[in-house]
């Protein structure tokens, strides 16, 4: 008797993990995105080195874990407001969330 084994092999679209922002030294992509009140926006570094990226929301209310290698991390929005950020690690790699209400 012979036995088939099939793999199926799903890709997992960007979108899966919701609003998603890219994290390079070269920049943030996109550079500002807006979302509704209470979404979690999933931050990804894509340093094409794998040098680790540490967020920092430029008010102050939250610095994000350092992302290694192809790792992210989602952070939810609970007010209305801008929220910049940059790289702590590159200050010139900078970008904007802006949550709205309903």
């Amino acid at each position: 008797m012979i036995g088939l084994l099939i793999t199926v092999s799903l890709a997992v679209p960007a979108w899966a993990h919701g609003p998603s922002v890219a994290v390079a030294y070269r920049g943030i992509e996109p550079p500002t995105l807006t979302i509704r009140v209470g979404d979690k926006v999933h931050f990804r570094n894509v340093n094409p080195t794998g040098s680790p990226c540490t967020l920092v929301l430029d008010d102050g209310s939250a610095i994000l874990p350092t992302l290694t290698r192809s790792k992210g991390w989602h952070h939810g929005f609970e007010k209305p407001g801008h929220f910049a950020f940059h790289v702590k690690e590159m200050p010139s790699a900078k970008g904007v969330i802006v949550v709205v209400s309903d």
